[in-house]
């Protein structure tokens, strides 16, 4: 008899438990990662008025809502240039990240601007940033390897070798010897009388 008891009453609390679940799970509203990035239509022209008139924060928060909630990419780089400009760190490394690796956005003289403004800002807040030659061979990495395109790969491996990487230069040695893609002794012979 006290077994049977023993399970009514476990029955009866997982019942209760299971009910109070049910009506706890009807109440949660499940958000999105991306709802959170959502700006009320009358809130636009406003921040965009704010973000044209200097305020970084206003242009950083545009450009997400354009960029990842409505992904609409032409109004996502506007802000994200825009903050840039206004002198929002976060804004110009990601430039700086998208013109140096992004398929459809490469561009190494923009990369390297927004890098320049990137290094002074550090320099004011006090803070650590890679040398021209760790942060070029580390965009050869990301290029040449990472998306097997050789040619923008170089790029940022002569970059980073004319900054100083002996890395750099022996591994521009090598591919300039040894890569049937890329072979080019003249270019080998320069950086071997460079290192």
């Amino acid at each position: 008899m006290k077994k049977v008891f023993a399970i009514v009453a476990i029955a009866w609390v997982v019942s209760l438990c299971l009910q109070s679940m049910s009506v706890a799970a009807e109440k949660l509203k499940i958000v999105g990662l991306n709802d959170s990035l959502k700006i009320p239509s009358n809130e636009i022209p406003v921040l965009a008025k704010r973000a044209q008139g200097g305020d970084r924060s206003a242009a950083e928060r545009l450009s997400s809502y354009y960029g990842y909630y409505l992904d609409d990419k032409k109004k996502w780089q506007y802000y994200l240039e825009l903050a840039a400009t206004n002198g929002s760190a976060m804004a110009i490394e990601s430039l700086v990240t998208i013109y140096s690796t992004s398929p459809e956005l490469f561009d190494v003289k923009r990369a390297l601007q927004f890098r320049k403004r990137l290094r002074a800002i550090s320099k004011k807040r006090n803070v650590t940033f890679k040398s021209n030659a760790e942060w070029g061979y580390e965009m050869y990495i990301e290029n040449f390897v990472g998306q097997a395109n050789k040619k923008r790969g170089l790029i940022f491996l002569e970059y980073a070798a004319k900054n100083g990487s002996q890395k750099a230069r022996k591994e521009l040695i090598e591919l300039y010897l040894n890569d049937a893609d890329i072979a080019n002794p003249a270019r080998a012979s320069y950086w071997k009388s460079k290192s």
